[in-house]
């Protein structure tokens, strides 16, 4: 698009169009919608979450426009993608799920919609049904390179490390410059524990494209276990400035702060998380040590106890009080 003056100008004129046509309260979708006018109001909502970064507007847009219908398949189908994509993109993974279900039984041999379901099943922790998403995206487009790489993630998660360096060498075959693949590279040599290699690929691949808070978040890892807490505490912060939403970079920067003794902070990053994935267990059991070494005892015992009862994990406050 920036190379390309032409499509710059339709951007401008969908803007425009859509400035004029939303700015009224009094004007209503019509119903039905047609496949054009489905088109076009999704561009828009993505337009507005994706890029704007106003996902509440995003989301009114689609609810309105799913909630009149949409006269054919493929654009009702893409509704709940995008709904689906913006829903995860701020935490809300059930209602994600559910919209990309509908998204996948509307138009079901849709590489990106697989692709989209493992990534949300990957932040529910569910790796198994995952891996199967992934695997279902690869049987149907086996030449996108990303969807290795995503791959190649599940199995890390899984502890399949020989398979997810497999899939990260295959990419690298292809382009040994793909950014991706370089950064997912350093949590294989962090299980190995060889922590400056890691540093290096995540290194290179932030190089290559310095607008992924995924690259920063795993740098800042590295960073946090080889001691330097400075530099990680800063991957941390440009990870969060480029995605106010990501509660795995919220947790992790919590769980450096803690570290760090800067105990409030750690409190804040932490309740932050919550708010964001409220269905996250883990995130109990970081907030009740941080309780712990504030004397806050009755908080840290509510804390285990929600982790306890969420993880089914009945001896968790045993364990973790020893």
């Amino acid at each position: 698009m920036k190379n390309n003056p032409k499509g710059i100008c339709v951007l401008a004129g969908m803007f425009m169009l859509f400035f004029i046509y939303f700015s009224s309260p009094k004007i209503a979708i019509a119903q039905p919608i047609d496949g054009e006018q489905a088109a076009l109001l999704i561009a828009y909502a993505q337009l507005e979450g994706l890029i704007n970064g106003n996902h509440q507007r995003a989301l009114e847009i689609l609810d309105q426009i799913i909630g009149q219908g949409i006269n054919d398949l493929f654009h009702k189908a893409g509704a709940y993608y995008v709904r689906s994509a913006l829903r995860a993109e701020i935490g809300q993974m059930h209602e994600a799920l559910n919209d990309i279900r509908r998204s996948i039984v509307l138009f079901p041999n849709t590489a990106i919609s697989y692709e989209l379901l493992a990534f949300i099943y990957t932040q529910m922790k569910h790796h198994s049904a995952a891996l199967d998403a992934i695997n279902r995206a690869i049987e149907l487009e086996p030449w996108q390179l990303s969807f290795y790489v995503n791959r190649a993630v599940i199995q890390m998660n899984l502890y399949q490390f020989d398979k997810a360096i497999a899939d990260l060498t295959h990419v690298l075959s292809i382009d040994p410059y793909y950014p991706r693949a370089l950064a997912h590279k350093a949590p294989v040599y962090m299980h190995i524990g060889d922590f400056q290699s890691a540093l290096s690929y995540i290194s290179q691949a932030i190089k290559l494209y310095s607008a992924s808070r995924d690259f920063f978040r795993i740098r800042g890892i590295v960073n946090y276990y080889l001691g330097n807490y400075n530099h990680a505490l800063m991957d941390y912060n440009k990870a969060l400035e480029l995605n106010r939403f990501d509660t795995a970079a919220f947790i992790r920067r919590g769980l450096l702060y803690n570290r760090m003794g800067r105990n409030s902070e750690a409190l804040y990053d932490l309740n932050r998380a919550l708010l964001l994935s409220p269905h996250n267990f883990v995130i109990y059991r970081h907030r009740a040590m941080v309780h712990l070494d504030m004397d806050n005892l009755t908080a840290a015992v509510n804390d285990l106890g929600k982790y306890a009862r969420l993880s089914d994990n009945k001896s968790a406050i045993r364990n973790i009080m020893r």
